[in-house]
């Protein structure tokens, strides 16, 4: 069994900052589940998967079948970008690798699931793999134990950093990290974050000049969305979307929703410079004060000089709205990502590595607290990439619904974006499960139960009923 241990305060803290510790795995976090630094991905003789021998510096040879062995491939999807290992030093946080999702551009994007690359067979095979994580929650938390929960004392936690290649490139971009609940069925699986979608006009007539662009899916499952959503999505006030058993974060410019951008001189396609969050329900747009209080700071990382506080910058992002960093002023395009799932909530924090026009280099960072989580349930699964999605053909009484065969990967459709790369992602934290949860009954009544002991509506392992956020409503009839 592998054993978890708390680091010295001292090296603890140098660990949460951005170019600390956290480049070598195991960083030995408490409750350690998962840590991926994509630097162990080289040559049989010296490399190997997480955990195993980091490669050197210099001389190694990458082997991106290593990698995939341990993100692999939806299986269901059958389509979508593979990850292979990534060899630009200057796209890293520490080296000598990173995991590299590319073909952003017009791509077939689709969902890689982290694999139990120890027990499951090899070489792969359509049977037998354990697409989750629920054997090193066992090596945390004991062999009862294939599921972990996130509380208030003891929170669940993703951090990461993405590039996105500069020049403003993740901006267009689609992909981010999920942990979810594999619940073992591979033809009808809610365990992904939603990006079920509508086509946007045809801009080559939508668009007065017009526009040499088709349709483009927009993802409708949003709460604070940028702008008004076509008519056909559902109305997600009237008509909630489903919920899923997940909560991501990550780039996502597929909830633009006007993708067109009719007379405008950028490039044409759906945009978004915000990093974004699913709750298990919706998509949130993360933004100054949207849609919780924001806060945020700038602090200089400059070569050789104390770091005391310079008169803010005026052309480096503002802190608080995390905006992604797409390469400001010719820099590099870092992005860490904090993600803190508590009992009922999670908090986010975005740092990005910005350079002003002078040369000078800062990390500005945007923290939101508080966010309702919207999926209360328990996590073995972590994910990267877009979901698999469908076209919503809504119905009087299912306004979400969408055809189960048409179910594939999404395209973005648009040549200005480009590879994401991925570096020192790590998930740590959390507390084991418990069995029992709220139980909704159609009167109203809640009672603490098994799963299969509810006859009403179960809200998922590990949730109570005196702290469940929204509380059993009766069944009205007639």
């Amino acid at each position: 069994m592998r054993k978890s241990f708390l680091l010295p305060l001292a090296l603890l803290c140098l660990s949460l900052w951005p170019a600390g510790a956290a480049a070598n795995c195991p960083v030995g976090y408490l409750n350690e589940i998962f840590c991926d630094d994509f630097d162990t991905y080289c040559s049989e003789s010296i490399g190997g998967h997480p955990g195993d021998s980091k490669c050197p510096t210099s001389g190694a040879t990458r082997v991106d079948q290593r990698l995939k062995e341990v993100w692999l491939r939806e299986p269901r999807a059958g389509c979508g970008t593979e990850m292979i290992v990534e060899e630009d030093q200057t796209r890293l946080t520490s080296g000598p690798y990173g995991g590299r999702h590319p073909c952003q551009g017009d791509a077939q994007l689709g969902p890689g699931t982290s694999r139990d690359w120890v027990h499951s067979p090899y070489p792969l095979s359509a049977d037998g793999q354990i697409r989750n994580l629920s054997w090193r929650v066992q090596d945390v938390f004991g062999s009862t134990n294939t599921a972990v929960v996130a509380t208030d004392d003891q929170p669940l936690i993703l951090t990461y950093m993405v590039d996105g290649g500069g020049s403003g490139k993740i901006h267009w971009d689609n992909g981010f990290i999920q942990v979810t609940l594999d619940d073992g069925n591979e033809n009808q699986r809610t365990d992904t974050a939603n990006v079920n979608y509508v086509d946007s006009p045809d801009c080559s007539v939508y668009c007065s000049p017009p526009i040499a662009f088709e349709p483009m899916p927009i993802v409708c499952a949003q709460g604070n969305p940028i702008g008004p959503l076509p008519a056909a999505c559902p109305n997600v006030v009237t008509n909630p979307p489903p919920i899923h058993q997940s909560i991501a974060v990550g780039v996502l410019s597929l909830i633009d929703p006007d993708p067109c951008h009719c007379g405008s001189s950028q490039a044409h396609g759906p945009v978004n410079y915000h990093l974004n969050v699913y709750d298990g329900q919706m998509w949130w747009i993360l933004r100054s004060n949207n849609p919780r209080p924001s806060t945020g700071s700038i602090a200089p990382r400059r070569a050789g000089e104390d770091p005391m506080p310079p008169p803010q910058p005026q052309d480096l992002t503002t802190p608080g709205d995390f905006t992604l960093n797409g390469g400001t002023n010719g820099g590099k395009s870092f992005n860490w990502v904090t993600l803190t799932i508590k009992t009922n909530t999670f908090n986010v924090q975005l740092t990005t590595q910005e350079r002003d026009k002078l040369g000078n280099q800062y990390h500005v960072t945007s923290i939101m607290n508080d966010i309702p989580r919207a999926y209360l349930g328990a996590f073995n699964a972590m994910r990267n990439g877009v979901s698999l999605g469908c076209a919503i053909q809504g119905t009087p009484n299912n306004p979400w619904a969408c055809g189960g065969t048409n179910t594939h990967c999404l395209r973005s459709r648009v040549n200005t974006a480009g590879a994401l790369v991925y570096d020192d992602l790590t998930l740590y934290g959390g507390a084991p499960i418990v069995e029992e949860g709220a139980c909704c009954h159609a009167d109203g009544s809640c009672t603490d139960v098994l799963q299969t002991e509810c006859n009403g509506i179960f809200r998922g392992r590990n949730t109570f009923c005196s702290t469940i956020v929204q509380p059993c409503c009766p069944l009205i009839y007639g």
